[in-house]
């Protein structure tokens, strides 16, 4: 939580936290968060989920950045890697090589065993969805879009940001450099929420950004 403060410059009165201990899954767990933030009238114009692993390396001026984007009114989910298409097998990172024309964007640093390695994914920019290591939206919009989904720990994120975009919101990834301290866990119950997911979007699969709607984030333009 201190980390969270002291990157974004932020003083007690700049931001509110809720810690969620002991969800039945990730989507439980914001959900939570979300009616405790309500219940203890925050007045929370922003949402920002991320996990108790992941430790923020930026500072003020992407924390702005971070907030002019979800600002914009066509802006929906602001995160940090994600896809331009996603496809039946609804696995983000492995798109390029099964929808032509797709690309990945974004970047995350991740450790293990003692070592930090980063991934740069791509440009960043518009994407169709976002990975679930940090998420930051405009509170009204979030409620438009409806609870986050609580079955399990993997696959909300996929969920809710193409609600978001089918809503006819735009996503997109920036530059806010993260250290996860995870590379994942893909066992058999992510492979069930994998099959699940992409049967619940089967009729509107694959999903792509046509090339020329690609854009890069607002504080990027004019520059």
């Amino acid at each position: 939580i201190q980390a969270l403060r002291t990157a974004a410059c932020l003083a007690e009165d700049g931001i509110r936290i809720v810690r969620v201990i002991g969800a039945s899954s990730m989507g439980s767990g914001y959900n939570l968060g979300v009616a405790r933030a309500s219940a203890q009238d925050f007045d929370s114009q922003y949402f920002v989920f991320t996990h108790d692993d992941v430790l923020p390396l930026f500072g003020r001026l992407s924390w702005d950045s971070m907030i002019r984007q979800m600002a914009q009114p066509e802006s929906g989910f602001v995160g940090v890697a994600g896809s331009t298409s996603i496809d039946h097998n609804m696995v983000w990172w492995q798109v390029p090589s099964r929808v032509s024309g797709s690309r990945l964007s974004g970047a995350i640093t991740h450790s293990q065993c003692d070592c930090e390695r980063v991934d740069s994914f791509g440009p960043f920019g518009e994407v169709v969805t976002l990975d679930g290591v940090w998420l930051a939206i405009e509170s009204q919009k979030l409620r438009s879009l409806g609870p986050w989904r609580e079955e399990g720990w993997h696959f909300y994120d996929m969920d809710m940001t193409l609600r978001a975009h089918l809503a006819g919101l735009r996503n997109f990834t920036i530059n806010l450099p993260l250290l996860h301290k995870s590379t994942g866990n893909y066992t058999s119950e992510w492979n069930r929420l994998r099959i699940k997911t992409a049967t619940e979007y089967a009729s509107r699969l694959p999903i792509s950004l046509h090339p020329r709607e690609c854009r890069p984030p607002s504080c990027w333009m004019g520059h």
